[in-house]
């Protein structure tokens, strides 16, 4: 698309992750901005009361590749929590084709819980490394930075929703990165997964 100088615009990878917006010879910007930080000031101009006062819920939703932004938003994001008085935000993660885990355990078929295997640093060196873990942040997540990560992820109210067809291990769409299969076969392994991953890391 030949955009102005006025549009900030994203790689396909890039604006599902939080990535500054792009800026090369041929489509200079004044300014980069993550994609994550434009629901920032979207949620800022919904809290102004004089203009929403009957506003009390918010829903950030996402399928697919929506929902690897919303769940990686929900984690990322220091500002949700300033607008509890304002307004319930809602985050919905549908069938997503990976997660981010927040240490490096990931599940052991052969004791059917989630370990930290060693073996992953070698056969799939980039396991752990962000979009997929906490390793690597991009410039939006380092603000935040682990420890926050962690910690504000297991009170924000998430649903995650899967589609039980959505098992196909053949799909065009799905991610077949070493990193992500090993958080499973299909999509709705995956989520099912991580899941069980999240009750288990937050009790």
């Amino acid at each position: 698309h030949h955009l102005s100088s006025q549009h900030a615009y994203w790689s396909n990878n890039g604006w599902k992750i939080g990535h500054l917006s792009r800026d090369d010879d041929t489509n200079p910007r004044q300014a980069r901005i993550s994609s994550f930080e434009v629901i920032d000031h979207i949620l800022e101009k919904l809290a102004n009361k004089q203009k929403y006062p009957n506003l009390t819920h918010v829903v950030i939703a996402g399928h697919s590749a929506g929902g690897q932004f919303v769940n990686r938003y929900f984690a990322g994001s220091t500002e949700l929590d300033k607008y509890a008085s304002s307004f319930r935000i809602r985050g919905i993660v549908a069938n997503p084709s990976s997660y981010l885990y927040l240490d490096s355990r990931r599940w052991h078929d052969a004791s059917r819980s989630f370990q930290d295997i060693p073996a992953l640093r070698t056969q799939c060196a980039k396991y752990n490394e962000y979009k997929y873990g906490l390793e690597d942040l991009n410039k939006y997540m380092s603000t935040a930075g682990v420890n926050t990560i962690i910690g504000q992820y297991g009170h924000r109210n998430v649903i995650y929703l899967l589609g039980d067809q959505d098992k196909d291990p053949q799909s065009n769409l799905l991610d077949i990165s070493c990193p992500a299969m090993i958080q499973g076969r299909h999509r709705l392994e995956r989520g099912l997964r991580y899941f069980e991953y999240i009750r288990m890391f937050y009790g």
